[in-house]
């Protein structure tokens, strides 16, 4: 009867052990998964901002090329101007010296 007695208490101890460990393991896993979730929000986060960040700087870029090559055309209009301009004179005043 002592063997049995002892038998059944081990029996009944293994088994409420179990089922904690089974618990502590359950609330163990749900941790990861909640701790997994946040990080992959924190990373999405991450990664949103990190684009937005990106886009901002790629639209600058784009905007100050954009002026580049306004004020380069509009230099170039310029010489362009002066050239004719200088090129009138100078066939006006060979005209002047044919003239003379």
């Amino acid at each position: 009867a002592r063997l049995r007695d002892l038998e059944l208490r081990c029996a009944s101890d293994f088994s409420n052990k179990s089922r904690s460990r089974q618990e502590e393991w359950d609330e163990f896993a749900q941790e990861v998964q909640a701790s997994c979730f946040a990080w992959e929000e924190a990373n999405r986060t991450y990664q949103d901002d990190t684009m937005e960040k990106v886009q901002s700087c790629k639209d600058r870029l784009d905007e100050a090329v954009r002026q580049r090559e306004e004020a380069d055309d509009d230099i170039v209009a310029a010489l362009n101007q002066y050239t004719q301009v200088l090129q009138e004179a100078v066939a006006s005043a060979s005209r002047g010296s044919l003239i003379a």
